[in-house]
């Protein structure tokens, strides 16, 4: 799956859950190389279109310490990467009754959606 995949697998699943899609801010990848979980980051401001990149590894106690611990497990048993998309909330948003926060998570391994942030 690319990043490029993942944000209209995203975008649809929300599509199909409200009445609004916000623009998509954030993306990461995180797969397990290894012994290393590693995370590729792309970010941007809500009204632009230029992606930023960053990219970082942990290996097992960092990832624990870094609060990655149970999806670096997770990881390794898969064999597979996770992608989680994240979305611009705003008032705008809110007023709409949507959740202060969305993230929106999809497998590589299989494709399944499902929101990370509550409802």
């Amino acid at each position: 799956m690319t990043k490029d995949e993942a944000i209209r697998a995203a975008e649809a699943f929300v599509t199909r859950k409200y009445a609004h899609v916000p623009p998509v801010v954030a993306v990461t990848h995180l797969t397990s190389r290894g012994r290393w979980v590693a995370a590729e980051n792309w970010f941007r401001g809500p009204d632009r279109t230029h992606w930023r990149e960053s990219s970082m590894t942990w290996d097992e106690s960092q990832a624990d310490d870094a609060g990655f611990g149970d999806e670096w497990r997770t990881l390794q048993a898969a064999g597979r990467g996770t992608w989680t998309v994240s979305f611009f909330m705003s008032w705008d948003t809110d007023a709409l009754g949507m959740p202060q926060t969305l993230h929106v998570r999809i497998g590589d391994a299989d494709g399944a959606v499902s929101q990370v942030t509550p409802e």
